[in-house]
């Protein structure tokens, strides 16, 4: 039974579990949910969601016939209707997906925000101490500039750490693999630890 806080009885916050099950990750701590009943029943209960999801997600959908040439129509109409000034796909894009820029001489490679997300959310989960992260923006949100890279992370963290040599252990970790893997330069860390976990 979880509380208020989406917490299960044992401390664990039902969104790793979730995001374990959807992501097919390795649990953060394999020995609790191995011991836990309330680990064990409450991924119980998501394996079977997600298996619900993924048996719909295989199914095959027939378009109606005709749908696509409705719709198209449909749009072109709007479009008519609403008509301003269009943009380039080419500038559209960026406005979604923020890039890295790394120059080179002999060209450029560009990273998107979300692999560096990726990258940096693995990261601070594989740190001992960190229980895991808050929940949607609070708990990772990453901006790029050229080649700099700012992070803002919302931790949850075992009760038995100490903050301050967590949170400097962190900015190490990450900006290591920034610099090494990605080859960018982290220019701002903000850590805020937004709960205490007491597994």
């Amino acid at each position: 039974m979880n509380d208020r806080n989406g917490r299960l009885a044992c401390g664990t916050q039902v969104g790793v579990l979730a995001d374990q099950v959807a992501e097919h990750a390795a649990p953060i701590d394999p020995r609790h949910q191995a011991d836990c009943p309330h680990c064990r029943a409450a991924l119980g209960e998501l394996e079977q969601l997600w298996g619900d999801v993924r048996e719909l997600a295989r199914e095959e959908v027939a378009i109606p016939g005709g749908l696509v040439t409705a719709v198209l129509r449909r749009v072109r109409r709007e479009r008519e209707e609403h008509a301003g000034p269009s943009l380039p796909l080419e500038q559209v894009v960026p406005r979604l997906v923020r890039h890295a820029l790394l120059r080179g001489s002999r060209g450029h490679t560009q990273i998107a925000d979300s692999v560096i997300a990726k990258l940096i959310r693995h990261t601070v989960l594989a740190t001992p101490g960190v229980g895991s992260l808050a929940r949607g923006s609070e708990g990772l949100s990453v901006s790029v500039e050229q080649d700099e890279v700012g992070v803002r992370i919302g931790l949850v963290v075992d009760l038995s750490v100490a903050i301050p040599p967590l949170v400097q252990a962190l900015r190490v970790r990450v900006e290591r693999e920034i610099e090494g893997i990605a080859g960018l330069r982290l220019s701002t860390f903000d850590v805020s630890v937004i709960d205490v976990s007491e597994t």
